[in-house]
């Protein structure tokens, strides 16, 4: 079976090539995907129609082989299949997207245009392209699937919040604990900024859990882990008393403080330090938390 899969590999390429050719041949073109597509988004001039009917002709490909039920297809554990299912979720393709795209775009090709067609010209720039990129994912696919495993994506995933979490934080000001001081003295020259942080923060996530809750589990979990109490005593109204008064002292709170360490003084350093400390003192008094 898998000596099928391997000779329908050669042919494939074969077909490839045939079509590397061609086009070359009849207009001088070479066969580079990310070219032809990126090309007819965004260049203007003569050049479209056949960009486009190249593109169209890429689609009808596989197509037509779904559309004639033909088995002709090689995917993976399903030969009879002609398109095979993503390798990864939501979160991690729209990272791998924006990567390919940058990356081909500012290395000037793909596995097409470096791989097929330069390789094909001996050209010792698309060589030098194509090591580099099956060497940098081949290292990807082994630290994603044998070192990280299922952690991989999870990882992924929790990098990209943080990512857009520091953003939000940076951009918005609350790495600036002169800003958070000046909503909290009432009594003084007051700014409103925080206000509206948390109002666009609020907004957005109100709409955004109920637009993620319509699903029945997260992409990478098989539950969605919600606190569950709701009772008022004196360990969460008394530890609300005692953050406010380490908010108003400091102007940080522990998003703020961990987003600021690029920027880390002796004073940033002292409050990381004894807010571990705070920590561990609170899990030492209520040993089951």
């Amino acid at each position: 079976m898998e000596t099928m899969g391997w000779l329908q590999g050669a042919l494939g390429g074969v077909l490839i090539g045939l079509s590397a050719t061609l086009l070359m041949g009849l207009l001088g073109r070479i066969a580079g995907i990310s070219g032809i597509l990126s090309g007819l988004i965004f260049e203007r001039g003569g050049d479209r129609p056949w960009r486009l009917a190249f593109l169209l002709g890429l689609v009808s490909g596989p197509g037509l082989l779904m559309l004639s039920g033909v088995d002709w297809g090689n995917v993976a554990g399903d030969s009879g299949a002609t398109i095979g299912a993503p390798a990864s979720g939501l979160t991690a393709m729209l990272v791998a997207g924006l990567l390919v795209g940058l990356g081909t775009g500012l290395g000037s090709g793909c596995t097409s245009g470096h791989g097929v067609c330069g390789l094909a010209r001996l050209s010792p720039w698309s060589m030098a392209a194509t090591l580099v990129f099956v060497l940098v994912a081949m290292l990807t696919v082994f630290v994603a699937r044998h070192l990280l495993g299922g952690l991989g994506m999870k990882a992924l995933a929790g990098y990209l919040a943080g990512l857009l979490f520091g953003l939000g934080l940076a951009i918005s000001g609350m790495t600036d604990p002169a800003r958070v001081i000046g909503f909290l003295d009432v009594a003084g020259d007051w700014d409103p900024t925080l206000v509206f942080v948390l109002g666009g923060a609020v907004v957005t996530t109100f709409i955004g859990y109920r637009l993620v809750w319509r699903r029945q589990t997260p992409l990478f979990e098989s539950r969605f882990q919600l606190p569950t109490r709701r009772d008022l005593d004196t360990r969460l109204l008394g530890g609300a008393a005692l953050f406010g008064i380490g908010w108003g002292l400091s102007g940080y709170c522990p998003g703020p403080a961990v987003a600021s360490l690029p920027g880390l003084s002796w004073p940033l350093a002292a409050f990381v330090v004894t807010l571990i400390a705070g920590w561990w003192l609170s899990r030492r008094t209520n040993p089951g938390h």
